[in-house]
């Protein structure tokens, strides 16, 4: 089973996660709460990938792979 870790440090309150593809295509939108995440990444067919977290006091966007 694929799982994502998302370690958000000292964000506080709940946080929007995006999960889109080369294309800008949104393929999955997540709630989260707390400080760790995990994203199942199963659903998602071998390809580029660009997760986007989205709070209130910040935006990143990091790119990953799956095989």
């Amino acid at each position: 089973m694929g799982k994502i870790t998302l370690a958000t440090g000292a964000l506080e309150g709940s946080y929007r996660i995006e999960v889109f593809n080369t294309l800008g295509n949104i393929l999955i939108t997540e709630i989260a709460d707390g400080s760790v995440f995990e994203l199942d990444s199963d659903r998602l067919p071998a390809g580029t990938y660009y997760l986007r977290v989205n709070h209130p006091d910040f935006q990143e966007v990091v790119t990953f792979v799956k095989m």
